[in-house]
């Protein structure tokens, strides 16, 4: 795949340093959207039904959306999907007198479906999505660091995933997609998503880099073995890219080519934010992670070579101490047999 090659060749002959700098940028980005949103919002995600409580409502009727729009306007936060004469209503929270008003509209129509969340249980909702996340990463940090049990490495693995969540959740807010059920269930698949192909390339270039002593054949060790990670990877996320992307054509686009096609929400917004946070992968893994491994292996090489070196100075001294106080003893010994020498003769001489 001469595109694949050229792309390898292009990001592995980029300085280390280079490499971990673009992610860093795109995440602090990330970061400052998910902070305005918190500031103008009250959350860094806009929150959805499943979380903020409401009304669903389905209808079967003619009517467009922009007269559902125009006769529904009294309620708050009125969204309306379609598909060919079934309309899908959705309502924020309202009080009784609203809900009572919105009961008599509904019940006009001959085929009629209400559903209601209630605030209680879109914040124990809340909680527990909380819970999941955070869990969910520990433990997956927790595993990462018995796993490989070298800080820098591990670390940077665990710092991979979080960034994938961080610009995930970022363009959602970038796209004004809610944060609802599917959406969290999605970016839990990122979590494994992000280990798989980082544990690939850790696992290739920290487990089977030998120091050999010389820094430029190291080195070449080094990017060999992140080319043929990188081979396999991107051959990985590309065959995952390529479903979810179907996902999205088929729950989201298939509606507007024929009415008997009916948009698929929950499938929708699942694979957008896959697709966020598999193209965030990409950057995340094969610049980030890949940096932070060439930087660490000629840092490791450096201090291998320097503990060897000190190595051999201290057998040298020791071996020289160890000279000089043999040399010492013998000379020791052949003065005192000098000295019974000379003695014997003067023993004789009288």
């Amino acid at each position: 795949m001469p595109l694949l090659d050229a792309v390898i060749e292009k990001v592995t002959g980029l300085d280390a340093k280079k490499l971990v700098l673009v992610p860093l940028i795109v995440l602090l980005l990330a970061v400052g959207v998910l902070v305005y949103s918190q500031l103008a919002f009250g959350t860094p995600v806009k929150l959805g039904m499943d979380f903020t409580g409401g009304t669903l409502v389905r209808i079967t009727t003619p009517e467009t959306k922009d007269e559902l729009l125009a006769k529904f306007s009294e309620f708050p936060n009125v969204i309306i999907r379609e598909a060919g004469d079934e309309k899908i209503l959705q309502f924020g929270p309202m009080s009784a007198a609203e809900k009572e008003r919105l009961i008599q509209l509904i019940t006009s129509y001959p085929d009629y479906e209400i559903k209601d969340v209630s605030p209680l249980f879109g914040k124990e909702a809340q909680v527990q999505t909380i819970k999941a996340l955070v869990i969910a990463f520990l433990l997956m940090a927790v595993v990462i660091f018995i796993v490989f049990r070298t800080p820098v490495p591990a670390a940077a693995i665990v710092f991979c995933a979080a960034s994938d969540i961080v610009i995930a959740a970022a363009c959602m807010d970038i796209v004004h997609l809610e944060l609802s059920l599917g959406t969290v269930a999605a970016l839990l698949m990122l979590i494994g998503y992000s280990v798989d192909s980082n544990i690939l390339l850790t696992t290739k270039l920290l487990r089977s880099s030998p120091v050999s002593g010389s820094k430029k054949s190291d080195m070449l060790k080094v990017l060999e073995r992140l080319k043929a990670a990188m081979r396999t990877g991107l051959t990985m996320t590309s065959t995952t890219l390529s479903a979810v992307f179907a996902m999205f054509v088929v729950a989201a686009c298939m509606s507007s080519l024929s009415e008997y096609y009916a948009p698929i929400p929950l499938l929708r917004d699942i694979s957008i934010v896959l697709i966020f946070g598999l193209l965030a992968d990409l950057m995340n893994t094969w610049m980030f992670n890949a940096g932070v491994l060439r930087f660490y292996l000629g840092e490791a090489r450096a201090a291998e070579m320097k503990q060897r070196a000190g190595t051999m100075v201290k057998k040298a001294k020791k071996s020289k101490t160890k000279a000089a106080e043999t040399g010492e003893v013998a000379k020791a010994r052949k003065t005192e047999k000098g000295v019974k020498t000379q003695k014997g003769g003067e023993r004789r001489g009288r």
